[in-house]
């Protein structure tokens, strides 16, 4: 394919816009040092304790089940958290830059350094503007970086695929292709089925539309690798533990993803077109337009606006009805925010890859807020809930990191005063945008607490509200009873652990009976104090009728809620 450079004209510049964008990028890499290990995190370092190899087995026969990912996390498990664990967070930032700049590249060929640098930063910028903010979102998300590294691995596997297709042979790259699809694959599932849907969309346009013998071969072969990956994932052991027994689970499963494709894929729909920064980036199209040639000459005669709204909005269904399936719950915020990262790359292929419609380009051109498209892209960026939250945490990030440091000097006090059971105020200051999963009131039979309390060696940790004031407990009985008298407290922390201690789904603790109704109330009294987790809980009572009357609505209410 001919190389295109880029016009004379410099459609991205503004010494300001390129402040900004540089300003933007580094402050996500500045905030990831102040990332501690989340308290999940703690089960990679003891399941490498075996070794290496037996720990792979381990997690895909019990845990995850998804090799790539219990590859990561093992690697990861290796060196020390306390220097790893930051830097890994900054290279995952880092690593999506680079990979914007080269498929910038590879868009406009032998345009210049600078500005494929600036191009790279804007659709990083952007990125980071759409797709942040949840409260689990991907490329914060601890050590494991379960939803980030797909996302990042999926940049490097697009430039690979179309280095390949424009170079026409099978060396070197093609491998690296494979075994890069591979890797992507299996590191999650839900990532990995929409990779599968495009690449088997890619295989029959070069096989029945193109003719085109050998694109066609190897989108085919790199579907078959990304095939392979997505059933050793789902079909592993690990699978079906959590799927209840059943690797398949059909009954009731197929409604429930359809109700999740609906109810929640029209909202994260609604969400990503409401966002202001995707119709500031329409305002640079034309620009682009004139530099990139178009995919297919058909399909840009063929692509038409509504065209582009409903691909994009289905993405969204397509996504949501997965995570609706594979977990039979009805809300996967994880899910919601893949949805809009590939909402996000989906709708920048078609309008600058598939779309042609001169015209309209021309009025966009015409408009005059398209002359000042640098100061609107930058006002986008600055008013972004991200950015503007990301300011608010660089004053908590210190905080957060001091109270860090001071739970495992409080977690080694009590160790090396002989305690086997230990007991941790909770955090004050956790920032928003650096996810972190903390220790909860139950000191037996959860995940996060009796891996944190191995790796601290110790029988027992629990984690009880930081309200109740800095006392030694000496058993988890004298916690809940000091809890169930401060039934009547103000504090959103305390009630949300009441509910805590009588919901069902957690294990019982100092013998008391489980009631989802008082749970339920704890819920939502917690909730109307603003309690973010408290309502994210009742997305779930409501939605599936624990201790209340099943109710879509006031699901969807409290989902809202906690987006506010």
């Amino acid at each position: 394919m001919e190389k295109i450079s880029l016009p004379d004209e410099k459609p991205f510049g503004s010494f300001l816009q390129n402040l900004v964008l540089a300003v933007y990028v580094l402050i996500f890499c500045g905030m990831s040092f102040y990332a501690y290990p989340s308290a999940d995190d703690y089960f990679n370092v003891v399941s490498i304790a075996p070794g290496f190899w037996q720990a792979q087995q381990n997690l895909w026969l019990y845990c995850s089940g998804r090799i790539g990912h219990a590859f990561l996390a093992s690697v990861v498990s290796l060196l020390s958290f306390n220097i790893a664990y930051p830097l890994l967070q900054c290279l995952t930032v880092l690593l999506n830059l680079c990979f914007f700049y080269l498929l910038s590249g590879i868009a406009f060929g032998q345009g210049k350094t600078g500005e494929k640098l600036l191009m790279a930063l804007l659709f990083q910028a952007v990125w980071f503007a759409v797709v942040a903010g949840l409260n689990e979102n991907f490329y914060w998300l601890n050590s494991l970086l379960l939803y980030n590294w797909p996302a990042t691995l999926s940049l490097w596997c697009l430039y690979l695929l179309i280095r390949v297709l424009r170079e026409r042979k099978r060396g070197f790259i093609f491998y690296l292709l494979l075994l890069s699809v591979f890797f992507d694959c299996a590191i999650h599932e839900m990532m990995s089925i929409m990779q599968c849907a495009v690449l088997l969309l890619l295989t029959i346009y070069y096989g029945l539309w193109k003719k085109d013998r050998f694109s066609a071969y190897a989108t085919g072969i790199v579907l078959l690798m990304s095939f392979c990956a997505f059933f050793i994932n789902y079909f592993s052991p690990a699978v079906a533990a959590r799927m209840h027994g059943s690797i398949i689970p059909i009954t009731g499963r197929i409604f429930q993803a359809l109700k999740v494709a609906i109810v929640f894929g029209s909202i994260t729909a609604m969400k990503f077109f409401t966002k202001p920064i995707i119709y500031a980036l329409l305002l640079f199209l034309p620009a682009l337009v004139k530099t990139i040639k178009p995919f297919d000459d058909k399909i840009a005669a063929f692509m038409r606006v509504k065209f582009i709204v409903l691909i994009v909005a289905l993405v969204a269904f397509f996504n949501q009805a997965i995570g609706g399936f594979a977990l039979g719950i009805p809300l996967v915020p994880r899910a919601e925010g893949l949805a809009i990262w590939m909402m996000t790359a989906t709708w920048v292929f078609l309008w600058v890859f598939c779309y042609r419609n001169e015209k309209l380009f021309r009025k966009i051109e015409n408009l005059r807020i398209t002359h000042w498209r640098n100061a609107v892209l930058v006002l986008c960026l600055i008013l972004s809930a991200n950015f503007i939250g990301l300011l608010r945490d660089i004053k908590i990030a210190p905080l957060y990191a001091q109270e860090m440091r001071e739970r495992f000097d409080n977690t080694e006090r009590q160790r090396q005063q002989g305690k086997k059971e230990i007991f941790l105020p909770s955090l004050r200051h956790i920032p928003k945008s650096i996810f972190y999963m903390d220790l909860t009131l139950f000191s037996e039979n959860t995940f996060n607490n009796s891996d944190y309390s191995k790796y601290w060696g110790v029988d027992a940790t629990a984690c009880y509200p930081y309200a109740l004031g800095e006392k030694s407990f000496k058993s988890s009985r004298e916690v809940i009873d000091t809890l169930k008298t401060s039934e009547n407290s103000e504090d959103p922390e305390v009630l949300f652990k009441l509910g805590e201690v009588y919901d069902t789904v957690f294990p019982v603790m100092g013998d008391t009976l489980k009631d989802n109704t008082a749970a339920a109330q704890y819920y939502l009294r917690a909730a109307q104090k603003g309690y973010t987790r408290a309502q994210s809980r009742l997305i779930r009572v409501y939605a599936t009728g624990a201790g209340v009357s099943q109710n879509y609505f006031q699901a969807l209410y409290w989902l809202l809620r906690s987006w506010l």
